[in-house]
């Protein structure tokens, strides 16, 4: 369960850095679920 939250953690971590292109990873990422 931690393993999940930390995936996520650093998810939104590289999102934040990315910016703009981070919605594209979204969509990526939301495609694998």
């Amino acid at each position: 369960m931690e393993q999940i939250l930390v995936f996520i953690n650093t998810i939104l971590g590289s999102l934040i850095h990315i910016g703009s292109s981070g919605s594209s990873h979204l969509g990526l990422l939301l495609n694998l679920f």
